[in-house]
């Protein structure tokens, strides 16, 4: 999946955090297809095709705090909160699992 530069503005429909304005922490959507899977599922969104240019990014409120250390993602984490609807298809495990 190609990339462009990264956006300045959470990609989350219900959110609209900026880089600038808000000194929002802004992630990339990831490369690994499986995972990139998972996020857009959550995102309610289609998983983009190889050719597609993808740039997208998401805020750091929409991860739980355990997805983030120092500032940067964990690379099991997937966006869960505050998406702008309750169907999470892919929630974290709990610490137990």
């Amino acid at each position: 999946i190609k990339k462009l530069n990264i956006r300045e503005t959470c990609c989350v429909a219900v959110c609209k955090r900026n880089r600038d304005r808000d000194h929002a922490n802004l992630h990339r959507l990831p490369s690994n297809l499986p995972l990139l899977t998972k996020w857009c599922a959550n995102l309610q969104r289609a998983v983009p095709d190889g050719i597609k240019l993808f740039n997208d990014a998401i805020c750091e409120v929409h991860f739980e705090d355990r997805c983030l250390r120092n500032k940067r993602l964990e690379k099991w984490a997937v966006p869960t909160l505050l998406l702008g609807h309750d169907d999470v298809a892919y929630p974290l495990p709990t610490p137990e699992q």
